[in-house]
């Protein structure tokens, strides 16, 4: 029989591991983390435990445990996608199923509050298609990037570095087109016509050849007039006529100039000169009329011009023109690139001129610089106002300043549209602006203000003038901010009006004016979406939000604070602000009442945070929840941080909060088992604690925590002068109990409770009349029914005696 006893006795020490009683799991918390899951669960004690990893699926089984009736599980999500449960003979099995196969299932218990803590570290695709590779590197699948992220508007912007900066380097997007030239047939036209070509000069007198070389095209016509009037042959006073009508052409007749040719193309249409008179009328029409017209009328006139007409190098130049004139660039390209004939004199150099034009047109600028360099001696490159004003953008954007305020200087003579002469005059000075002294430019910028009044130049002239002033004039901010605002409602354009206004903004950010600022930076985003600062408006807004933030929550503006925030939330979206930021918005829904939406903001932040910070918002986030009451979220977070930070700086704050949160719940029991040993000399633990034995009725402990050498705040004496007086009351220190309940303030609520002790220790002292008249003084003044009722009886009750 002894040797039986032996071999149960052994078979007992080998056997697995079991509780001692019957445990219950009464609760099930889920904290979600970045890569992780963690499951908090509170037992009556605890369990026995094993797990079962069978890829997607967990199966954590707890032996000897039952399920509270009133438990519930956390909802599915699309890291847990699935929970059962299932109890049989006496052992508890709670299944979990993932999206991807966990990596790892770790059980950490916490004795001391019955609890075992789970720490999931989830899968994903990467573990799930390389998990040889994802083990070796023991569940590091996530890398922390600390690259730049450049769509981010504030790192994008060139100006943010140095706001101060924009106003000498931000150059205000100018429209400066030219009209094309078309290039005119050499005079006489008919020095090209088939078959007698050149000798067609002898047809005109010298005379007539000295007033074409000297352009006297008005003398030139009764002259003509009159030879074709007296020419009896017809082949010649048809070129005659030819030539007449050149030179209404020449001299800008466009009316009288049309009818010559129209009428000589329609009667002589299947002659030579009929072909040449269609294509004047053509040029003509390309000149003065439409060169969309233009274009279609050439290519219906293309057959007629064969490789051997001396003509046709012209034309192939005139088509070149139209497509640059209607910005045709792909047919201006393919006309370049056809070398099917030759160009003689000057229309290979047009041709040239021509090739750099359409690099200008499609924006391949060094391109465009490098052809007219190339032609920079020729003088047909000043004679055509298109190409010059594209070699002065050209050299300005090469930073060849000095040679760009030349080459304006040179436009402008050309120019006379009174519009177009401004706004080249204001890119002279542009150029200028770049090698002289700003404080020199002041008034060159000034000239152009006043001289093109009402019109674009005038006000790009005001804004250099008001840019320059801003940055050479001292204390001339307040003055910088009045122009740009008047410039932003009388701006002629729409990108002026974006200018002024961004400026004007911007100068308050300069003057840390940053509420200001960022309302004006906030209505430009909305007037200005699609504009050429728009990017530079939101890298401003992004670096005065965080700002404004701050401002806002030290000046307890809170719900400015939150206005401001839900407006810019697209920020938060697209993690352009530090994420820190919205511990400022917790706090001020915290500060307003909001504890619920508090609450998820620091929940939010202990998710996404890094580890280095993750400790920081515990705090305010439990504190926030025991605020609004969710005492199960104080407790599970306190446990999940004395978990994760045994020693961590907000050890005995969260602690202070977690027995708050069990005595308000009247789990006195709970939470004097938190209680640390000693008790800290400190008010609020003071407190506290001594609340807790005091509702134990344990009168000893609560004077020994509160007789001590204890600094209490006067709005929190009356309380530790009612916990003190009370418990000495209670055991029959009646002498000390008296001059503590005198201490208690009549505002307290424990007054009429200490009015009523005082009148019964003073009957016990025999002083019945002063007793008495503290029962009637309670009567009177107390607010607490019960103690006026027992005062009431007191009273009777001497009546009676």
């Amino acid at each position: 029989m002894k040797k039986y006893s032996i071999i149960f006795y052994i078979f007992t020490l080998l056997g697995p591991h079991v509780a001692n009683a019957e445990s219950v799991l009464n609760r099930i918390n889920k904290i979600n983390t970045k890569n992780a899951v963690e499951l908090y669960c509170s037992f009556t004690s605890i369990p026995s435990y094993r797990s079962n990893i069978r890829e997607k699926r967990v199966d954590f089984i707890l032996e000897d445990t039952t399920l509270d009736p009133n438990l519930k599980f956390f909802k599915a999500d699309d890291r847990i996608v699935k929970i059962l449960s299932l109890n049989k003979n006496n052992k508890t099995v709670l299944s979990f199923f993932f999206r991807y196969p966990p990596q790892s299932f770790e059980v950490t218990p916490n004795e001391k509050d019955n609890k075992l803590i789970v720490n999931i570290l989830l899968g994903n695709p990467y573990s799930t298609a390389l998990p040889n590779f994802s083990s070796k590197l023991s569940g590091l699948t996530i890398l922390e990037r600390t690259t730049k992220d450049f769509s981010n508007p504030l790192i994008a912007s060139p100006y943010a570095a140095d706001w101060r900066s924009f106003f000498k380097l931000y150059e205000s997007k100018i429209q400066l087109s030219m009209p094309v030239q078309f290039t005119m047939l050499p005079f006489p036209a008919i020095a090209f016509l088939l078959p007698d070509r050149e000798e067609n000069n002898s047809l005109l007198s010298a005379e007539i050849h000295g007033l074409a070389k000297e352009e006297l095209w008005d003398d030139l016509l009764p002259i003509l007039l009159k030879k074709i009037t007296v020419e009896q042959d017809p082949e010649i006073k048809k070129k005659l006529a030819l030539t007449y009508g050149e030179v209404l052409s020449r001299n800008n007749n466009f009316v009288d100039a049309y009818k010559q040719f129209y009428l000589l193309a329609d009667e002589y249409g299947d002659e030579e000169i009929g072909v040449f008179a269609k294509y004047l009328l053509i040029l003509l029409r390309a000149r003065f009329e439409d060169p969309f017209i233009a274009d279609f009328e050439l290519r219906k006139l293309q057959e007629s011009m064969t490789p051997a007409n001396p003509l046709t190098p012209y034309f192939r130049i005139t088509q070149i023109e139209t497509a640059l004139a209607t910005q045709q660039y792909p047919r201006m390209r393919s006309l370049l690139e056809l070398d099917d004939i030759g160009y003689p004199g000057d229309t290979a150099t047009i041709k040239e001129l021509r090739q750099a034009d359409y690099w200008y047109g499609v924006g391949e600028l060094i391109k465009a610089y490098i052809g007219y360099q190339l032609l920079d001696k020729n003088e047909l490159l000043r004679e055509k106002v298109f190409s010059l004003n594209g070699y002065c953008n050209t050299l300005y954007q090469q930073k060849q300043f000095t040679d760009a305020a030349t080459c304006y200087t040179t436009l402008s003579s050309h120019i006379k549209d009174k519009e177009k002469l401004g706004i080249t005059t204001f890119r002279q000075y542009l150029s200028e602006l770049h090698y002289k002294r700003p404080s020199e430019m002041i008034d060159y910028f000034a000239r152009i203000e006043d001289t093109y009044q009402g019109t674009v130049a005038g006000f790009l002239g005001a804004i250099k003038k008001t840019d320059l002033q801003y940055l050479t004039l001292e204390e001339w901010d307040a003055n910088a901010v009045l122009h740009y605002k008047k410039f932003a409602a009388t701006a002629p354009t729409r990108e002026g009006r974006e200018e002024a206004s961004f400026k004007e903004a911007l100068v308050y950010r300069l003057l840390n004016e940053n509420i200001k600022s960022l309302n004006l930076i906030m209505s430009f985003l909305r007037d200005f979406r699609k504009g050429d600062l728009h990017q530079s408006g939101q890298a401003l807004l992004i670096e005065l939000f965080p700002l404004v933030i701050h401002e806002y929550v030290e000046k307890k503006m809170y719900m400015e604070a939150l206005v401001l925030a839900k407006k810019n939330r697209k920020l938060f979206i697209n993690n352009w602000v530090d994420i820190d930021l919205l511990a400022n918005l917790a706090d001020s829904y915290n500060s307003i009442g909001i504890y619920d939406e508090a609450s998820k903001l620091y929940l939010y932040l202990i998710t996404l945070s890094s580890e280095d910070k993750k400790e920081n918002y515990y705090l305010p986030m439990i504190k926030a929840a025991y605020d609004h009451g969710d005492y199960n979220i104080v407790e599970d977070f306190a446990d999940q941080y004395s978990f994760r930070y045994a020693d961590g700086i907000y050890k005995k704050d969260i602690l202070l909060l977690r027995i708050k949160s069990l005595l308000a719940e009247e789990r006195f029991a709970d939470a004097v088992a938190l209680l640390p040993d000693p008790i800290p000399v400190t008010e609020d633990f003071s407190l506290l604690a001594a609340s807790l034995y005091f509702y134990e009725n344990d009168y000893s402990r609560v004077v020994s925590i509160l007789d001590r050498d204890l600094t209490i705040s006067s709005d929190k004496l009356g309380r530790s002068s009612f916990l003190l007086a009370e418990s000495m009351y209670q055991l029959q220190d009646f002498v000390r109990a008296e001059a503590f309940f005198a201490k208690i303030p009549e505002e307290s609520n424990h007054h009429d409770q200490a009015l009523y002790r005082l009148g019964e220790l003073l009957k016990k002292e025999g002083k019945k009349k002063e007793a008495l008249k503290l029962f009637r003084e309670l009567v009177e003044t107390g607010k607490n029914e019960l103690w006026v009722k027992m005062a009431q009886k007191e009273i009777e009750l001497k009546d009676i005696l």
